[in-house]
């Protein structure tokens, strides 16, 4: 994740045009469990990423239920 938050921004941009496989996520999850600032950033990033819209609906709330269960391996 870049440091630079316009960067960044154009990254949540970006990843909104993609969908990724959970083959995909369970491909990056070992990295992101293996470190505490990742963590951080990501669990603040995907805040932002759902105030975004305004709006959070059950569809989304699943697909983050899922993404964070791969993540932490359960």
């Amino acid at each position: 994740m870049p440091d630079d938050p316009e960067a960044e921004q154009d990254m949540a941009a970006s990843i909104f045009e993609m969908t990724p496989s959970l083959k995909d996520i369970a491909g990056l999850a070992p990295v992101i469990r293996a470190d505490e600032a990742l963590k951080a950033r990501l669990g603040e990033w995907v805040k932002r990423v759902v105030a975004a819209d305004g709006s959070f609906p059950e569809t989304e709330k699943a697909a983050l239920r899922t993404i964070v269960n791969v993540i932490r391996g359960t």
